[in-house]
């Protein structure tokens, strides 16, 4: 076994951000502890993860729910792990096993057939061993499946490899107890999936009883044109950037006008010239609100639009902040201010990674399963929340404005009122 590790206390509190933010300290330091003694790196051949599991209390006289520190590993860690142990000496055959006509595992096979076997085992020698151990996984011990029974896509298409993993994690375990012991990989885990995300998780657990928190309410702000207009080859005016046309908007209701545009436009002591009548302004794209499949407060089933933009009237009198002087026509007309940008296109692959891979993860696997709900629980409404209340159809249309919005209302509320939120969208 490789000399211990010792873990600096910067080393550690990273580690503890980065992979167990809602672990307690007796769960950390258990975590941490081991890592050390092994010669494990977390983040590299080692996960933090909490498991319910249910045992019986002698106090209460009945099942209990309690959390349990999991070291989670990938296959490829295992076999370095099983490696520089010293007692790994390689492998033997795999063999698949298969069902005859009559049900029976009577078909041998040294490589896949293709389709769903029985069994799958592995023959792996270890160092002053006389015989190599043969580990064996069945198919229905490991299989993961859908709400509807039936196994999810990659043990569907893949089922004879990843029981082939299951079967050589057993085999480390056997050949390295003292390095590979106590240390899984996640395809050893029973879970279950709903039938419609094969890649998410299964509905909700149970939260009868309690009080159900309103997920936030939708938010649709209208849009603002703030482009600079062109006053034409007239005398420069005294002021230095470029006039604004300001636009105040009203909503448009029972198909009436609804619109009310004022214009502030500096010029000099000097007449007010008649601006020629401009095009009519590109209307902005309406942002989404947080629930898109749903109709806005008030009035129902209402539509937002920029209204046309119109001519100054030459005729009218100047406002009394403005001095009235002889006009003399402008040369180039009054430019049409351009749509705002409504800030609602997806969010880039690199803030994509940052909502979803660190604090939509950080959700699933440390804030939810406080409640009693299993990682599929969480994953699957974490990710039907995000979609519903954003409006889009998955997860990669999803804008920075809305994730953020969304995935703060989580990380703001308590363990128990999240599951609420997430069980709440429908």
């Amino acid at each position: 076994m490789l000399e211990p590790l010792c873990f600096t206390t910067e080393q550690k509190a990273a580690y503890r951000s980065a992979y167990a933010p809602n672990a307690s300290d007796d769960q950390f330091n258990l975590f941490i502890n081991e890592c050390q003694r092994r010669a494990l790196i977390p983040g590299v051949h080692v996960f933090f993860r909490l498991q319910n599991s249910k045992e019986y209390d002698q106090k209460l006289q009945r099942e209990v729910t309690v959390q349990k520190v999991l070291m989670i590993t990938g296959i490829n860690a295992l076999r370095l792990i099983s490696e520089r142990s010293g007692n790994f000496e390689g492998y033997g055959r795999f063999t698949y096993y298969y069902g005859d006509t009559d049900g029976n595992p009577t078909i041998k096979s040294d490589i896949p057939l293709g389709r769903i076997p029985h069994a799958v085992g592995v023959e792996m020698y270890r160092k002053g061993w006389r015989q190599p151990v043969f580990a064996t996984a069945r198919f229905e011990a490991y299989v993961q499946l859908k709400s509807d029974g039936k196994p999810n896509r990659m043990w569907a298409t893949r089922g004879e490899e990843q029981l082939a993993k299951c079967a050589e994690a057993q085999g480390h375990r056997l050949v390295a107890p003292e390095e590979c012991g106590n240390l899984y990989i996640s395809e050893e885990f029973e879970h279950t999936e709903p039938q419609s995300e094969p890649d998410t998780l299964k509905e909700l657990a149970d939260n009868a009883g309690r009080t159900v928190m309103e997920p936030p309410k939708p938010v649709v702000a209208p849009a603002v044109n703030q482009a600079a207009a062109n006053t034409g080859t007239a005398p420069k005016p005294q002021p230095t950037t470029a006039p604004v046309v300001e636009m105040a908007l009203t909503e448009e209701k029972n198909g009436g006008p609804g619109a009310k545009c004022a214009f502030d436009i500096p010029v000099e002591a000097k007449p007010q010239p008649p601006a020629p009548k401009p095009a009519q302004a590109t209307p902005a794209p309406a942002e989404g609100g947080l629930f898109a499949n749903t109709t806005p407060p008030e009035p129902k089933n209402e539509t937002r639009r920029l209204p046309e933009i119109p001519t100054l009237d030459a005729a009218a009198p100047a406002s009394p902040a403005q001095p009235v002087v002889s006009p003399k026509p402008p040369t180039t007309a009054v430019q049409p201010a351009a749509p705002v940008q409504t800030g609602d296109a997806p969010a880039t692959p690199a803030e994509y990674a940052v909502f979803i891979n660190q604090r939509a993860t950080k959700i699933i696997r440390d804030k939810l399963p406080k409640t009693g709900m299993k990682d599929i629980d969480c994953a699957n409404g974490v990710k039907n929340y995000l979609v519903k209340c954003s409006g889009k159809t998955g997860l990669k249309q999803i804008s920075k404005a809305d994730f953020q919005r969304l995935l703060t209302v989580l990380e703001n509320a308590t363990p128990e009122d999240a599951a609420a939120i997430v069980k709440a969208v429908k």
